[in-house]
């Protein structure tokens, strides 16, 4: 687990592949939490409660990092299968 966007976060590629490069790691949390105040992403309700209302619907999308020699961005998988999380 690592510290990620102000949250523990578990192991997943773009976390993975971020921890080799700690420069890179915090330009991404700096991206993740600009998503967050434009309102682009919203943060989810994970509690057990929360989820097993009937009158709620949450939708993953997948993301990953797109670096270029001067700029990274996050990029939404909005046409990935669902798989088993």
């Amino acid at each position: 687990m690592r510290k990620f966007g102000g949250h523990l976060v578990g192991e997943t590629p773009v976390v993975n592949n971020l921890q080799k490069e700690p420069d890179a790691f915090q330009q991404y949390d700096d991206i993740v939490k600009k998503h967050l105040e434009d309102g682009i992403i919203e943060k989810s309700n994970n509690s057990k409660e929360y989820l097993q209302r009937d009158d709620v619907v949450t939708h993953y999308l997948p993301h990953h990092m797109v670096k270029s020699a001067n700029k990274m961005r996050v990029v939404f998988e909005g046409n990935a299968k669902k798989s088993s999380f």
